[in-house]
């Protein structure tokens, strides 16, 4: 009789284990099932902001160089128009916001989850957005300078002449010394980006990071120029690409 009821009781005891087990085992597959689903969701929004991002850095990175040189070669120029105590026509130098994209560096920047955006890459992208804003604010005070330009012309007295002489070469001076700040800070706009990409291409997907990029050849290469000289150009920019994987992309009708 005592051995009966001990057995029912242990078989009560067993069922409840096995309940117990059973709810444990639901919970922990639950949080499994919802750790994956965020981590989904982690690899995708990574994705999706990786691309874009990388997109705007290479845009910084290809064409601001090129425009640093540029403006730097000009500088040059108008110092020695202005060390000979004269200045060039400079009205028509007008930036119209927003002259620059980006919002993904932005929204980048604000993201919280340090699994997406960590300090390393925040930092480089801080750094980055401390430039734009700077060449930003140089564009706008060349802009100033610009618009103060005093045209001469016949109907004005001589006096008159002479007072704008003096005012458009003070304003040329201005102008040139926020020019000079344009193309230094172009070129570390360039640096940065290209910092900030070495960090980015390291954490896209191989296969992913040249299908990005062949994308960005593939919409800029013909305003290279000729298929030759455009393919030279691109070279010095994504050298992990061939003659023919170029020549494919610039004219694939070709191929």
């Amino acid at each position: 009789m005592f051995l009966r009821k001990f057995l029912t009781n242990s078989n009560k005891l067993a069922w409840v284990f096995v309940d117990l087990l059973v709810v444990i085992i639901g919970v922990y597959t639950a949080f499994l099932i919802q750790n994956y689903a965020q981590e989904q969701h982690i690899e995708k929004e990574k994705e999706r902001i990786y691309s874009a991002l990388k997109y705007e850095l290479e845009n910084f990175r290809i064409f601001l160089p090129g425009r640093s040189s540029y403006t730097a070669n000009r500088v040059s120029e108008w110092l020695e128009v202005y060390r000979n105590n004269n200045y060039e026509d400079f009205s028509n130098w007008i930036f119209v916001e927003p002259q620059y994209t980006y919002q993904i560096i932005e929204y980048a920047m604000s993201i919280e989850d340090n699994e997406i955006v960590d300090f390393q890459l925040y930092n480089k992208l801080q750094k980055l957005y401390v430039e734009i804003k700077k060449l930003e604010h140089a564009e706008r005070l060349i802009m100033e300078s610009s618009l103060k330009y005093q045209s001469l012309n016949d109907k004005i007295s001589a006096v008159e002449a002479e007072a704008r002489k003096l005012d458009n070469l003070d304003n040329f001076k201005m102008f040139i010394r926020f020019s000079d700040s344009r193309a230094s800070t172009l070129g570390q706009v360039a640096k940065w980006s290209d910092e900030a990409l070495q960090i980015l291409n390291g954490r896209i997907n191989p296969i992913k990071k040249k299908e990005l990029e062949s994308q960005l050849i593939k919409s800029q290469i013909k305003s290279l120029g000729e298929k030759e000289q455009a393919i030279q150009a691109v070279k010095q920019y994504f050298p992990d690409f061939s003659d023919e994987e170029l020549e494919e992309l610039y004219d694939p009708s070709e191929n």
